[in-house]
Order: structure tokens, then C-alpha cells, then sequence
């Protein structure tokens, strides 16, 4: 386990998960491009890398009630990361709930590992058990919230019909464009003045943090693209 903050060599890390967790820790609470000295979301975290087999699934013999309350939920046999997923996010709530102080996680696995029973799964648990008045879940692309919502509300009618506990989900969606136009001519977060247009909210973490993401659109998507080291940090 390495413990890391904004003051690590960033040759110390992987390079395969680098760009991730740099810029998991220079990530800031950015509500305007005219904000000044916004706090960052995080200010360390601990960071493990280890193989993972291809998934197989196994009965729990375990004796955790967080973890079997889970189980009774989704009804299948879990694997070891989503059980080690799960037990994360319980112990860092109790953590949090002792001494005061926010907790984060990063879960990371190949596709078809499970990864949104991954985090999904504590989250209904916390609800239920009143630890969590209300859970924020915040997605990159309408597509995926649409794909995502259908299997929330799924487990929501599961739980109210096994347990006969009430949750329930909103949806908002922000000021998401809805054409490919209304993306670049942006004036908040793409400088015009630039070709192509070039993000105004972050840059690519492969230097000194000032190398610029541009915009390279077509007619069908989009990407932001590092100018410098080439690499394409969102696609849409």
C-alpha cells in the first residue's frame, strides 16, 4: 500500500494508472471559470496495484452482516473485489463517522469485474441502515446515466419488495449540450481565441500541469486531446 499526495514524484506511480490518480488528487471543486483558489477534493489517498484474475464468482462464507445485507440485494454470488469494494466503503464510513474527517476511494478493475455493484452496493446498504441521509452519484454522459438509472431503479424495486425499504432516486441533468455545436462554442469552458479551442477548466497532468487539452470535434463526436503528449482524456 503507498500512501500518496500532490508531493509524490509522479514517477513513483505506474504510468498505466498515473493520469488517473494525479489527477484524482489536483482535482478541485470548480463551480465557475472565474473562481479563485477552490479547494481541492482531496488531499491524499493510499494506492495499491496487484493482478486480478479473470472474474469468478464464489459463495460468501463470510460472517459480515454489511456484506450479506448486500448479497440478499443483488442475489448472486459475488467476487472478491466487489466484497473488498463493499468492506471499503463501510470501513471508511465508520472512519469518517470517528474521527470527522472525509474519506475517499478509488475502484479500479477490468471490464465485467462488476463494477458498479462495486460501489452501488454499499451505497443502498448505507441508506438503509440510516448511516447516509442521501447519496450523490454524478455521471459523464447522459448515455451512461440512462443505462445506469435503469439498473438503480431495478435494484430500488428489489429492496422495497424484499425489504420493504423505501428508497427513492432524482434525476438532474446539468447544462449538458445537447448538439456538438453547443460544445465548443462554450465561451465558460473553451477559449475561442485558441485553434483548436482549448479547455479552460484543466490541463493534461503529463507535465508541468500547464500542457492544454484541445477540442477535436467532428460530426458525430467529440474529444479532448492533450496538445503535448497526445493522450485523449474524454471522449463523447
Amino acid at each position: 500500500m503507498k500512501h500518496i499526495d500532490r508531493n509524490t514524484d509522479p514517477d513513483r506511480l505506474n504510468p498505466e494508472v498515473r493520469p488517473l490518480i494525479q489527477s484524482f488528487l489536483h482535482n478541485r471543486q470548480l463551480f465557475d471559470t472565474d473562481q479563485d483558489d477552490a479547494a481541492f477534493l482531496t488531499g491524499a489517498l493510499k494506492y495499491a496495484s496487484q493482478q486480478q484474475k479473470r472474474r469468478q464468482t464464489s459463495p460468501y462464507n463470510g460472517d459480515d452482516p454489511f456484506v450479506n445485507d448486500i448479497i440478499d440485494i443483488f442475489g448472486f454470488d459475488p467476487l472478491d473485489f466487489q466484497i473488498n469494494s463493499w468492506q471499503t466503503v463501510d470501513a471508511l464510513e465508520r472512519a469518517q463517522r470517528e474521527d470527522g474527517r472525509t474519506k475517499a476511494a478509488i475502484f479500479s478493475a477490468p471490464t465485467g469485474f462488476g463494477k458498479t455493484e462495486a460501489f452501488l452496493g454499499p451505497l443502498y446498504q448505507l441508506l438503509r441502515d440510516g448511516r447516509q441521509e442521501s447519496v450523490a452519484i454524478v455521471y459523464p454522459s447522459r448515455a451512461l446515466l440512462q443505462d445506469q438509472l435503469g439498473r438503480i431503479l431495478e435494484h430500488i424495486h428489489t429492496i422495497r419488495e424484499k425489504t420493504g425499504d423505501e428508497l427513492s432516486a432524482g434525476v438532474y441533468v446539468g447544462r449538458q449540450p445537447y448538439e456538438l455545436g453547443d460544445v465548443s462554442s462554450n465561451g465558460r469552458f473553451f477559449d475561442q481565441s485558441q485553434v483548436p479551442p482549448r479547455f479552460r477548466l484543466t490541463n493534461c497532468w503529463c507535465g508541468d500541469g500547464s500542457n492544454a487539452l484541445e477540442f477535436h470535434g467532428s460530426s458525430r463526436s467529440y474529444e479532448l486531446r492533450c496538445g503535448a503528449c497526445h493522450r485523449i482524456q474524454l471522449i463523447a
